[in-house]
């Protein structure tokens, strides 16, 4: 009766365990181990769930047996089992399938096969279905890797923030906006309607510097309105851009090539000058 109770006792303390929440933390990362910004985690069933940060850090509460849905723009969807860890990092694959998407020309029908590589390094937005979106903020969200766009209280309305990952950290400056070729701000973009926009593009890494010196370090978002006629910088080109080495000619020693005629001429010259001044006055 005893060995019973006591059975009976531990069973229900297990039990009680597991219905408690707790807090789960860990890194959302790509194939890479390059953190991915903006990724969701959500508790299946729920509408628990949150955003990894710039660094791919998240945290969510969770019972054990709960199952963690972690799904990432162009990479596939990933579904993990809470048991007894308190840290669960996760590894995204690529959907390469997926990366058939509408590319560069913003909200229009043509369809273009990009690779991978040319997401990550340089540019752009965004799926047809982004339209809906009331700003252009809101469409950049999860849709470029590398670029971070959060929310700065959490509550709908409030201002967004865009990182762009390279010469920034979570805690750098913002990158630089140019509408219609026009250096412009944050604010103005917040205020452009996503269906008003026919182009966006993020130039990330050494572009934005390349093409606005020390005002682009932090990056640049390219927004072109449908109203325009202004051309977008074709930043793949820059980013492929590669120059000779110069090679410095020597210069020759006085004890390899002691008064060489080159040098004799310049002081006849420069002497029958001198001479010249001083006769003439």
């Amino acid at each position: 009766m005893k060995l019973f109770l006591k059975s009976l006792f531990v069973l229900f303390t297990i039990i009680q365990i597991q219905a408690q929440e707790k807090t789960i933390s860990g890194v959302v990362s790509d194939e890479n181990g390059l953190p991915l910004p903006s990724a969701t985690v959500l508790v299946k069933g729920t509408t628990n769930g949150t955003q990894t940060d710039f660094e791919g850090n998240y945290s969510i509460t969770a019972q054990v047996g709960d199952i963690l849905i972690f799904s990432y723009v162009g990479y596939f969807t990933q579904k993990i089992t809470v048991g007894t860890s308190i840290e669960i990092n996760i590894s995204m694959k690529p959907d390469r399938n997926s990366l058939d998407e509408v590319v560069v020309i913003g909200y229009g029908t043509t369809r273009h096969r990009v690779k991978k590589e040319k997401i990550k390094n340089a540019n752009q937005l965004v799926n047809k279905t982004q339209q809906e979106q009331s700003n252009v903020t809101q469409a950049l969200t999860g849709q470029v890797a590398g670029v971070a766009v959060t929310n700065s209280s959490g509550q709908p309305g409030s201002t967004t923030n865009i990182k762009i990952r390279g010469y920034s950290s979570i805690n750098g400056n913002e990158p630089l906006y140019i509408i219609d070729g026009e250096v412009s701000s944050k604010d103005v973009l917040e205020n452009i309607k996503a269906r008003k926009v026919s182009e966006v593009k993020v130039a990330k890494n050494f572009v934005g510097q390349a093409l606005y010196g020390d005002k682009g370090k932090y990056g640049v978002v390219f927004v072109k309105t449908k109203k325009s006629n202004y051309i977008i910088p074709d930043i793949e080109s820059i980013e492929n851009e590669s120059y000779t080495k110069i090679h410095e000619n020597k210069f020759k020693t006085v004890n390899t090539s002691p008064l060489s005629t080159f040098s004799i001429d310049v002081d006849k010259a420069g002497y029958s000058n001198i001479r010249r001044l001083i006769n003439t006055g």
